[in-house]
């Protein structure tokens, strides 16, 4: 996901200051149809970003492969994930995007038709009980509407017109 995270934020700001890619079309945040031109042009720029861009290094998102996630929650469990292969995000469809640039978070909810991660897990830890183990990862979600809302910081900066 933090591949996913950081392609977004890559399109968004074009972190190397090259130009933005013809498929990202910005709105002008003082103007009243931002929030739907947000949504609108989103909507297109979707499946190019999903495709994957050499020019912006972004690589081909569908299907993700992560190599490696680590999760401690606290010092009581550890759960690593590695070669991971996520399908079902080229499923899906922009909701809506909020921004609130004070905070300068976006808030991002997609809609997908099913979600599959696939791989390997390690896990060594005490929650109730104790819990060690590794081997094959499964995790499918099949439920039509499965919501996902991603929270994005971002760094704003600014650029002349036309640049």
């Amino acid at each position: 996901m933090r591949l996913l995270l950081a392609s977004l934020l890559v399109i968004c700001g074009c972190a190397w200051g090259q130009k933005l890619p013809s498929y990202v079309i910005p709105c002008v945040r003082t103007k009243p149809d931002f929030h739907q031109c947000s949504i609108d042009n989103g909507i297109k720029a979707i499946p190019y970003i999903l495709k994957g861009d050499k020019q912006y290094k972004i690589p081909p998102l569908a299907p993700l492969k992560v190599p490696q996630v680590s999760i401690q929650p606290n010092d009581n469990l550890k759960i690593t994930l590695t070669d991971l292969v996520i399908s079902g995000i080229e499923t899906a469809k922009l909701e809506d995007v909020l921004f609130d640039f004070d905070k300068k978070i976006i808030k991002v909810k997609l809609l997908m038709e099913y979600l599959m991660v696939l791989g390997n897990y390690e896990i060594d830890g005490r929650l109730l009980v104790q819990l060690r183990g590794s081997g094959p990862l499964n995790i499918t979600t099949e439920l039509p509407s499965r919501r996902l809302v991603l929270n994005i910081s971002f760094i704003l900066l600014f650029r002349e017109q036309g640049s």
